[in-house]
């Protein structure tokens, strides 16, 4: 579990597949799982946090959000609440596979996230060091196809 904060969700585009990186304001590892759940729940209170798509992706990231964290709150940023949205179906459309990515809460130290999907498609999950900046990056990619 990682005290350094979670402050940016970005996604990306590639030839075979999509992709969404979870930032962590600091160099130490992080654990994290991501699992094809029927629904997303949020963390806490367990209410259902639906996504476009045939899929749901849970991520659980174990590091707080931005603002909740000890490194204090970055003055011009606010904390995601949940059920925000960090990318809509209308900012992914014609997007392969991604289809949305919503914040699902925080309890405990630990962020959770709803990322939609086309499908049950393959994906793999690993966490990478930006030594350059000192950034710990976990970095989630979601097929656009089964192999052949």
């Amino acid at each position: 579990m990682s005290r350094e904060a979670l402050y940016l969700v970005r996604v990306g585009r590639h030839a075979c597949f999509d992709r969404v990186v979870f930032d962590i304001n600091g160099p130490a590892q992080a654990g994290f799982f991501v699992r094809y759940v029927p629904v997303v729940r949020a963390d806490g209170a367990g209410d259902p946090i639906p996504v476009a798509g045939a899929a749901a992706l849970e991520v659980v990231v174990l590091a707080p959000p931005l603002g909740f964290d000890e490194q204090g709150h970055q003055p011009g940023s606010t904390p995601a609440r949940t059920g925000d949205y960090f990318y809509t179906p209308a900012e992914l459309a014609g997007w392969r596979t991604l289809r949305a990515v919503r914040f699902a809460g925080f309890f405990e130290g630990q962020c959770t996230f709803a990322v939609g999907v086309r499908g049950k498609l393959p994906m793999w999950a690993f966490s990478v060091l930006d030594s350059a900046n000192q950034i710990r990056r976990i970095v989630v990619d979601i097929a656009h196809q089964w192999p052949t």
